[in-house]
């Protein structure tokens, strides 16, 4: 069905008038008065060429359109003129359908209402025509509004008129253009909105331009990484598409929508980008992700990318042979493709545990120097030097006497590493000093629990946790991978412990194991330092991850300023 929707204006002049008719119909010229009737005469003419007809017309209209006698002809009023015209030009009055904006003289009804009142009519099978050349400023932008609506609601929006009689000769014209301008606007809008480039796609479907071409095709890409959250691959993208930017920026033309697009690609840039650089600041993408609702792709942005950021940023430094090595190490393994990802989780979140693993290495390596091989050193670290001072004092007493001294026996001393190298010794029957040695150097299990330090199977998590929690004390070794001197220990921890948060959300939202999701013991961990995780919401979720952006960024920024 061919719908015409127009708001009627008040008949004032009966002088006709020529409208030239820009080749919207065969005719050149149609004659006219009243401010509607060129656009009426026009889609009459230029439906009839195509085989078919006007079927409905909705003509909106004021108190005094209705009820008002018109000055043209004061017999009758503009509404009645109107239904002459139609029957005159149409062959009927029966495809008339009154949308009245007022309720009572001086009352006019809500916007929401009338437009209502149209919508109600229509059917998105129908192809629906708009006149603008009628009424005031205000019905104007309703009719702009109420093309927006038809078109969101899947309406065909087959054309826009307007007679324009502010040039000479007068002339009926589409406003097609400004319509496709204002969905360009929208089109950027939603982009930076949500990241969906269908709207910009549609726009510049008919592009000659190979930069703008270019530009769409990046952008269809970012779309489709975000809406598969494949943020893998997501670097090569942005920064072709902040290229191409820039290609599109050198086009010259007065073109208006070159001009709109031009204007618009600076709000674009600083959604994803740190200034004119290619540099892409995975903090500001996140926030912009949380801001409009993209929580699964906040998610994987930060599990994906902060390890990156931290490294980036100096917040931990990496070694370039240590980086390029495991790179090389885990490039046919499909799960360690992120290299940043995998040193910073599964190598220094386990740094706590290898912390210890090395220390229980070096005590045993000592105890071989001094005891075994006659050869010590001068340069023993300080947490080893105290394991030293014990096993000397043991080699300086008969076997039955360190068991039996009174201070290793005490029960405040029971848990001390005097007390359990004494309950080794009884349960072991050592005899002599060099066997005592011996025994714990070929055992390392047993020389863990000796100087008291957990060498027990962890589970994923719990090794993470061990981690962020002890990360502030200063014994510390990680293989590749330092603290900056100026990274604040007790921020880095609280990174920690958000990154195994938002890595538990993100095992939940995927469904992962449940090696990789928190059980009851590390939730409470976790809520004692202060983390949300009992409610699985958005809103949690959120204020979260919004905090620990701004912790990451706050603690690059403190490095950057030294």
């Amino acid at each position: 069905m061919n719908i015409l929707i127009t708001y009627l204006s008040l008949y004032g002049n009966s002088a006709k008038r020529l409208y030239n008719t820009n080749g919207l119909c065969s005719e050149s010229e149609i004659e006219a008065s009243q401010t509607n009737e060129p656009v009426l005469r026009l889609l009459k003419k230029h439906l009839e060429e195509k085989g078919q007809r006007i079927n409905k017309i909705i003509p909106v209209l004021s108190y005094e359109a209705e009820n008002d006698k018109c000055n043209a002809m004061p017999e009758i009023t503009t509404y009645e003129f109107f239904k002459s015209l139609t029957e005159e030009v149409v062959g009927t009055q029966d495809i008339l359908f009154p949308v009245r904006e007022y309720s009572a003289k001086n009352t006019l009804r809500e916007t929401g209402a009338v437009i209502s009142e149209i919508c109600d009519s229509i059917t998105v099978d129908d192809h629906i025509y708009i006149d603008t050349s009628g009424g005031t400023r205000t019905s104007a932008n309703m009719l702009q509004l109420l093309t927006k609506i038809l078109e969101y609601k899947g309406c065909k929006m087959a054309a826009s008129f307007y007679s324009n009689i502010n040039v000479n000769p007068a002339v009926i014209q589409t406003t097609n253009d400004f319509t496709d301008l204002t969905m360009l606007a929208d089109a950027i809008n939603e982009f930076v909105h949500t990241g969906r480039s269908y709207q910009l796609s549609q726009c510049f479907k008919n592009e000659t331009h190979e930069e703008i071409t270019e530009l769409i095709k990046y952008m269809d890409e970012f779309t489709d990484r975000m809406q598969l959250c494949n943020i893998a691959e997501l670097d090569d993208t942005l920064i072709n598409m902040r290229r191409q930017i820039e290609k599109v920026r050198m086009i010259k033309s007065d073109d208006t929508k070159l001009v709109i697009l031009g204007n618009l690609l600076p709000v674009i840039e600083n959604k994803f980008f740190n200034g004119n650089s290619d540099s892409i600041d995975y903090c500001r993408m996140i926030k912009w992700c949380l801001e409009n609702g993209l929580v699964q792709q906040a998610v994987t942005i930060y599990i994906e990318k902060m390890p990156k950021y931290i490294f980036d940023n100096r917040i931990l430094i990496c070694d370039k042979a240590f980086y390029d090595k495991t790179k090389e190490k885990n490039a046919y393994d499909p799960t360690k493709q992120n290299t940043d990802a995998y040193i910073f989780y599964e190598v220094f979140m386990d740094s706590f545990l290898y912390t210890n693993k090395m220390t229980v290495k070096k005590v045993k390596e000592a105890l071989n120097e001094i005891f075994i091989d006659n050869t010590p050193r001068s340069n023993y670290e300080e947490n080893i030097k105290k394991y030293i001072l014990i096993f000397t004092r043991i080699q300086n007493s008969t076997m039955d006497g360190f068991i039996n001294n009174k201070a290793n026996r005490k029960p405040s001393n029971k848990d001390s590493t005097e007390g359990r190298v004494a309950d080794f010794i009884k349960a072991h029957k050592c005899t002599r000093f060099k066997v005592l040695i011996n025994q714990l150097c070929s055992d390392e299990q047993a020389l863990a629990e000796v100087i008291g330090i957990n060498l027990i199977k962890q589970n994923t998590i719990d090794k993470k946790l061990n981690t962020a929690a002890n990360i502030t004390e200063e014994k510390y070794i990680c293989e590749g991978v330092t603290i900056n001197s100026e990274t604040k220990r007790d921020e880095l921890s609280n990174i920690l412990f958000d990154y195994i948060y938002v890595k538990s959300v993100r095992n939940h939202i995927n469904h992962a194991s449940n090696e990789d999701n928190l059980n009851e013991e590390q939730k409470v961990v976790l809520e004692k330092i202060g983390y949300n995780v009992r409610e699985f919401n958005t809103k949690v979720i959120c204020s979260i991850i919004k905090a620990s952006v701004k912790r990451i960024e706050k603690a690059a920024a403190a490095i950057q300023t030294i």
